[in-house]
């Protein structure tokens, strides 16, 4: 079944940067060839899991040195770097965008390099490897709330959960979930009622204060905190609160699933071991590593499982076990088709605070 990928949208571009190596990235223009390649992810645990499943083997691996970095996944963030800076080789997104639009910050990916074998077509895209694949859940502080929230409609129940809400700075998935605390099943979920589900994200404004996120950092924070008692947290930031003893929980009743991609800046200044980096990142091994380091993240590349232990693999978002009780891949297509006017409706709600 072909997967859904899903848009990351962030607001705030301003960077926070984890250095996890030395150097200024060197050109490929030029006599000696570059030994860095500047990795950008979302920070946080996540970022910790990557250090250790994926850039550490791959310095192993090939003697090229990974120069790390974190950024909160916005479109302005990326932009900046085309128009200006100019440093970044390969960034992690969840943004889907048509090639048209791809074209205009990323290159293609040399498949002459990077395997794709295990790779979905719609996966393994022409400027994107959408290589690993989470869920937005139902989250909660169990400090705060002692009897587990069971569904959506339990975010809009500020009687029976009261407290601050934290939802994702993105139109997509807080309309998808808006909607179904609205009754409305997945099998009916697209094309979006836009009109109800911002109806239905009046009604909880109306009635509590929401602490928006635009980060897997920042979420986390907010969770284990106290500063929202429930709401929308993605699985594997969750997941990884809790191994920590952080005081959090979560449900996959009703998640929605959706996805994170590898791409190569158009201005790269190391192409060659951006493209390097691309195939080590998306290989078998480095998708069951990951699994591994930092939970629920699955794997696009079908040749991971066998490589992640049972204990492990049944608890992924992804096992065909949990699809009944799941809500499903968020449309892309639908998405790609409506994002522009969708987003621009979203910043006006967004700012009428």
């Amino acid at each position: 079944m072909k997967r859904m990928i899903w848009a990351n949208i962030a607001i705030v571009a301003s960077l926070g940067t984890v250095l996890a190596g030395c150097g200024t990235p060197a050109s490929d223009a030029g006599s000696a060839p570059s030994q860095t390649v500047t990795v950008v992810d979302g920070g946080g645990a996540y970022h910790d899991a990557m250090v250790k499943a994926v850039y550490e083997p791959f310095e192993k691996e090939t003697g090229i040195k990974v120069v790390s970095q974190s950024y909160d996944y916005s479109q302005g963030a990326i932009k900046a770097q085309v128009l200006g800076a100019k440093q970044w080789d390969v960034v992690s997104t969840s943004t889907i965008l048509d090639d048209a639009a791809a074209a205009e910050l990323y290159q293609p990916i040399d498949y002459a390099v990077v395997n794709k074998d295990g790779y979905s077509a719609a996966d393994a895209s022409k400027y994107f490897l959408w290589s690993v694949y989470s869920a937005n859940v139902l989250a909660w502080n169990t400090n705060s709330i002692k009897t587990a929230p069971t569904s959506w409609a339990d975010l809009w129940d500020t009687g029976k959960f009261p407290g601050p809400r934290a939802l994702w700075n993105s139109p997509q998935s807080v309309l998808e979930i808006a909607l179904l605390a609205d009754g409305v099943s997945w099998d009916k979920m697209y094309p979006l009622d836009v009109d109800r589900a911002f109806k239905k994200l009046d009604e909880l404004k109306s009635k509590t204060n929401i602490v928006w996120y635009d980060s897997g950092a920042q979420q986390t924070q907010n969770f284990s905190s106290g500063a929202a008692v429930i709401g929308e947290g993605w699985n594997g930031r969750i997941a990884s609160s809790r191994n920590q003893g952080q005081p959090v929980d979560y449900t996959i009743n009703g998640a929605l699933s959706g996805g994170t991609a590898w791409a190569v800046l158009k201005t790269a200044p190391n192409k060659t071991n951006a493209m390097k980096f691309m195939n080590y990142a998306g290989g078998a091994e480095a998708g069951a590593a990951l699994a591994q380091a930092f939970p629920g993240m699955s794997p696009a590349n079908t040749k991971s499982y066998p490589l992640i232990p049972e204990k492990i693999a049944k608890n992924l978002e992804s096992n065909p076990a949990n699809a009944k009780v799941v809500a499903g891949n968020m449309d892309a297509q639908w998405w790609a088709t409506n994002y522009n006017a969708v987003y621009e409706r979203w910043q006006k709600w967004y700012s009428a605070k």
